[in-house]
């Protein structure tokens, strides 16, 4: 037993601090102190901390009207309907603006054919995006043993399976449909699949497959393509700001600041000139893109909501809920591992064996203390196009405790972790080059 009486106090609450590990943050399990070591919470304006709040007060309402035991709820509701009609006006606009471009190109004028080249031209930027998928691929060939955990958890939760497996260095899981013909590639994030165990890795695939299943899919690519369009808008009302940098906040909820123009220091005098004469102009339009924006945002958090807490429980179903929870805890741990990965990639000679012996001995008081910094931060830990972990974490409590319907094993996992092998050799070195060793 550890005695405790040498350990240090609390310097606000005088609470017995938790034994320290020289790795980690000191922080008092009591009264929070020191928890956001980086300030970060502290320094958040009135305005930010009122739309944290607000966007929290959403999560936890679309918590409170999800089914405790897991069950997927009511495919529509009137914020996703909402959600739906609205984004349907904007990508209606968009196919307007690309049908009457046509339509001057073919019968107008020459004035009214460049308004049309125009049009066409802009509905063109805001066309959908189909997404780029990660350069290193697993097909059936490369990784049978993966393929066939993959099957056999898309035949329990009843949808397709997927037709190729893409790896990254990103934290997390992503499922995509980059193709015309549908076919569909579930990316996995080397990192925490690193950090998993093999029953984990299994709930792991269940969830991302489930987020395939029913109609949420479709409603959730035309509200994306909405946001998309909406973000275009922005860009192109607000020339002044990095394209690059708006697009991400955009895409994550996060922009739309209308404080006045933006000229970094890649503009020219003419161009700022010119920025300066028609930003009054534009501000309007640039307001109204940002406000529907973060409209349709806020009523798709519900469906949103509701697909993934549908995809945790499916996750426990196929995998035991144990499992499941043990995954979503090891989201808590991103910035950990983004920080290991950076040394061990400067440093050590098996990068994926230093980051799981390290992921492997974080302490549970690092842990503990990660789990309260998402509840005061009130976001995902991997993107805000998930409810907060402690969230789905507080959502798994309910949901029933039984005996996984695909178990994979020893040898499956050992044949699926030799798969991954050569992938993670090719990531290794990418890191290495990346961070310049």
């Amino acid at each position: 037993m550890h005695d405790n009486s040498d350990d240090p106090l609390c310097p606000e609450c005088g609470a017995q601090l938790p034994p320290a590990d020289p790795r980690f943050t000191v922080w008092c399990p009591a009264c929070g102190w020191n928890v956001d070591p980086t300030g970060a919470l502290a320094a958040l304006t009135p305005t930010e901390r009122a739309r944290r709040d607000e966007r929290l007060a959403r999560q936890e309402q679309a918590l409170e009207r999800m089914p405790r035991d897991g069950a997927p709820g009511p495919s529509w509701s009137a914020p996703a309907c909402a959600a739906t009609a609205l984004a349907t006006v904007v990508n209606l606009i968009t196919i307007a603006l690309a049908g009457t471009g046509v339509w001057l190109l073919v019968t107008g004028t020459w004035p009214q054919r460049v308004l049309g080249a125009l049009e066409v031209a802009v509905a063109v930027a805001l066309r959908p995006r189909r997404p780029r998928i990660p350069q290193r691929t697993l097909g059936r060939a490369e990784a049978p043993a993966l393929h066939t955990v993959i099957d056999r958890v898309a035949k329990e939760l009843g949808t397709v399976p997927a037709h190729l497996v893409a790896v990254d260095t990103r934290f997390g899981p992503a499922y995509s449909l980059p193709g015309p013909r549908g076919r569909r590639v579930l990316i996995l994030g080397l990192p925490l699949w690193e950090a998993l165990t093999p029953d984990q890795r299994v709930a792991l695939i269940a969830g991302e497959l489930a987020h395939d299943a029913g109609r949420r899919r479709v409603s959730a690519r035309w509200t994306t393509a909405a946001l998309t369009s909406l973000a275009v808008w922005t860009d192109l009302f607000r020339p002044g700001r990095s394209r690059q940098a708006r697009q991400d906040a955009l895409y994550t909820g996060a922009g739309f600041s209308a404080t006045g123009p933006h000229t970094g220091g890649s503009a020219g005098g003419l161009v700022a000139l010119v920025e300066m004469i028609t930003w009054p102009l534009l501000a309007i339009p640039a307001y109204a893109a940002g406000r529907t924006h973060r409209l349709l945002t806020g009523l798709s958090v519900h469906s949103r909501a509701q697909s993934a807490y549908a995809a945790d429980a499916a996750a426990a179903r196929v995998a035991s809920a144990e499992s499941a929870e043990g995954m979503v805890r090891a989201l808590l741990l991103a910035e950990t591992a983004a920080f290991a990965l950076e040394r061990f990639s400067r440093s050590a000679d098996d990068v994926w064996r230093e980051l799981r012996t390290y992921l492997a001995t974080v302490p549970e008081t690092e842990r503990a203390r990660r789990l309260r910094l998402s509840e005061r931060q009130g976001s995902a830990t991997t993107g805000d196009s998930l409810p907060p972990t402690h969230l789905r974490l507080r959502a798994m409590r309910h949901l029933p405790h039984a005996e996984p319907k695909v178990a994979p094993s020893p040898e499956e996992a050992d044949a699926m972790d030799a798969e991954l092998d050569a992938v993670r050799q090719a990531l290794a070195e990418d890191l290495r080059t990346y961070y310049g060793k």
